[in-house]
């Protein structure tokens, strides 16, 4: 349950430490929270930090610094769901809303983020939206959250559902609509990502041990298949550089 950040060289690597922050706590669920469990971390352009917390049920802020050391504030600790497990986020790149997937709620949070002041009262909670459809019953865990590039459709993957949801943003109140489910053809998606130009979602099937391309229209957010799957063992995160 811990943040470090480095310093890079001019050609790229990675130099000395700079910064870390070690967190404490515990969640309701003992068997999976039995302690802190810093799970990503996002940077915004202002130099804040964030990062979901899932073993403590927290989605902390640390602020980077000129010299690259990170802070910490309580003020700047956002509650989550209790037992709800915060895993990823998204930040809208033109909005004041940032958007937290809670893995073992199969929730996601609209909230609030003021970015001219970046603090996070619970009372910034706008909607909390499921992940899943209201008759599923089996198990499931949600994994990856991403903002479409034109900021207008949000999805959210789900292992156990094995899909895709899809959702447009308000462009005013920043809420989510449900646009539907896509079967992403494997099994497992822990993570997905958007090509830079929103044409493609990439789905990395990680007991299915490949990369599943869709395309998607940009006209209405939804997904259509490709032909294009990409065998790689047990793939776990997809980022483009």
């Amino acid at each position: 349950g811990s943040v470090a950040c480095f310093a890079t060289a001019h050609d790229g690597s990675l130099a000395k430490r700079c910064g870390f922050v070690q967190f404490h706590g515990s969640g309701p669920d003992a068997s999976r929270q039995e302690k802190a469990h810093a799970h990503q971390s996002v940077t915004d352009v202002d130099g804040y930090v964030y990062v979901p917390d899932l073993g403590s049920d927290k989605l902390r802020q640390l602020r980077l610094t000129e010299d690259g050391s990170l802070e910490e504030k309580d003020a700047l600790c956002f509650e989550s769901i209790p037992g709800g497990g915060p895993r990823h986020i998204a930040i809208h790149a033109d909005m004041d809303f940032l958007y937290c997937v809670h893995e073992m709620a199969n929730v996601i949070s609209v909230i609030r983020h003021n970015k001219a002041n970046p603090t996070l009262p619970a009372s910034s909670i706008e909607q909390r939206i499921s992940t899943l459809p209201a008759d599923y019953t089996q198990s499931n865990i949600s994994s990856e959250i991403r903002i479409s590039p034109d900021g207008n459709y949000l999805y959210a993957a789900n292992r156990g559902h094995d899909s895709i949801v899809a959702y447009t943003i308000d462009r005013d109140t920043g809420q989510l609509t449900l646009l539907g489910f896509q079967n992403v053809g494997g099994e497992t998606p822990r993570h997905f990502a958007i090509t830079p130009d929103g044409l493609f979602l990439m789905v990395a099937c990680q007991d299915t041990h490949e990369i599943v391309t869709w395309r998607v229209d940009s006209h209405t957010g939804l997904l259509s298949p490709t032909p294009h799957k990409t065998h790689v063992g047990s793939p776990a995160c997809i980022c483009f550089m």
